[in-house]
């Protein structure tokens, strides 16, 4: 009889810590549902919070680059946005050394026809013509910038594109010497605007409107310029 009465008494004992351990394990089910039945879906706050941040100086860093690679000033030269403007996904020598030039600042001021002389500029029409000076070191830091590695040679680079204004390029010297004296007329006005900027994990997003405008016709190409983290170019990509 008194063996009976024990064996219950373990049964109850029993009871009362399984109902106890089913009792805590679904406090923790009902705490932690959220996680446990999410399945593999990413928390919409961390795929935010991992993005790539697009603070002031990294548009400011995308902008230079998009600003010389949809240049188009109607002339025939300094012109990039039409090898952009359908989607690419490689650049040329010849663009890069076009974009990096359009990056550079250049120093304007006036020339006597001595001093012009004196940097190999012959022919200057008339004492106090405005002249652009360019360095090489400038633009050698620019073309770094834009594509993450020095030019072999700069100055034979500039010589094989052609640019307004035009270049007076001297072998041996560190500065490139700047004439307006190129122009070309046309009916069409060109503009571009950057609409807006993106970005995800891996690559940034620069959202962009170029428009040609004549009497007889508008026309719109909306592209993406994509970038990865480190600002190098990926593509062109044409929007709808």
């Amino acid at each position: 009889m008194e063996e009976s009465k024990k064996s219950n008494g373990g049964l109850v004992i029993l009871i009362i810590i399984l109902f106890i351990i089913i009792l805590c394990l679904g406090g923790f089910i009902y705490l932690n549902k959220d996680k446990l039945f999410s399945g593999n879906e990413p928390d919409n706050q961390q795929v935010e919070n991992s993005k790539l941040k697009l603070t002031d100086a990294v548009k400011e860093r995308l902008n230079r680059f998009v600003d010389a690679g949809s240049n188009d000033n109607r002339s025939g030269s300094n012109v990039t946005a039409t090898y952009f403007r359908n989607g690419v996904s490689n650049i040329s020598d010849e663009i890069k050394t076009t974009m990096a030039f359009i990056g550079t600042k250049s120093e304007w001021r006036e020339f006597t026809q001595d001093e012009a002389k004196n940097v190999g500029i012959d022919g200057v029409g008339f004492s106090g013509e405005r002249i652009g000076v360019l360095k090489i070191i400038d633009f050698n830091s620019t073309y770094e910038e834009f594509f993450d590695n020095k030019p072999s040679d700069a100055i034979q680079l500039l010589r094989k594109i052609k640019t307004c204004p035009m270049m007076v390029i001297n072998d041996n010297s560190s500065e490139i010497y700047l004439l307006s004296r190129c122009g070309g007329t046309s009916d069409t006005e060109y503009s571009k605007q950057i609409t807006s900027y993106d970005s995800d994990t891996e690559y940034y997003y620069v959202h962009q409107t170029m428009t040609y405008t004549s009497p007889e016709f508008t026309t719109e190409y909306k592209i993406v310029w994509k970038f990865d983290k480190y600002f190098k170019f990926i593509s062109t990509t044409k929007e709808d």
